[in-house]
């Protein structure tokens, strides 16, 4: 090898690593716009929406319900577990105000609320209503608390919305604390955050764009 080839190499080298690095930087992070894999899956998911598995699950009132019964309305899906002592709360504060602005706008008929528990086997029907009525008095079909009825469903649902389930030292869990927005045809088509003024703005048009159908 002549000098001026050694000499070159290492600086050729170091740029195709800083090449191929960018390159895989980029594909990872969808652009360099998502760090982190809550950022990550929500860009994916509003750049690809994804159809989501009608999985059976239990409600609170001990019936079966899959999300194909819901079919037609716009579908709002949480995680909870009824022992979380921080965010499942919030969660449930904000899905009790969310009920009373749906019914104040006349929506009811149009959008699906579903929390879904990341403790199945332990959510049993008792605990999931009991953890409703801890924020929503009112019996009405517009707020369903449910469980998938096995591991593998549970595993499934999870794998599906891209969510994060993780055991901490205290008996709680580590989850994702977001809104998933299901389409009228069943796809994850937006994660968004518990904001319910922003919610109810990227709702209405969705809604009104319904209702414009229903018409035609």
């Amino acid at each position: 090898m002549n000098t001026r080839l050694a000499r070159t190499l290492p600086t050729v080298t170091a740029m195709l690593v800083l090449l191929v690095g960018g390159w895989i930087g980029w594909q990872v992070t969808l652009g360099f716009k998502a760090f982190t894999w809550e950022s990550y899956r929500r860009l994916q998911v509003e750049r690809e929406p994804r159809a989501v598995p009608d999985i059976p699950l239990q409600t609170h009132q001990g019936e079966h319900w899959q999300l194909s019964a819901a079919a037609g309305k716009l579908r709002l899906v949480n995680f909870i577990y009824t022992r979380c002592p921080t965010l499942c709360r919030t969660s449930g504060s904000f899905y009790a105000r969310l009920v009373d602005a749906i019914e104040q706008r006349g929506w009811d008929d149009r959008i699906q609320l579903i929390s879904i528990s990341l403790q199945p086997m332990y959510d049993n029907p008792v605990r999931l209503r009991a953890f409703r009525q801890r924020y929503q008095q009112r019996d009405n079909d517009l707020w369903l608390t449910t469980r998938a009825t096995n591991r593998r469903d549970h595993r499934q649902l999870l794998k599906a919305y891209g969510v994060v389930s993780i055991p901490d030292p205290w008996g709680g869990i580590q989850h994702n604390d977001a809104l998933h927005l299901i389409d009228t045809s069943g796809r994850l088509v937006r994660i968004l955050d518990n904001d319910l003024d922003r919610l109810l703005n990227k709702l209405a048009p969705r809604v009104q764009e319904r209702v414009a159908l229903a018409f035609d």
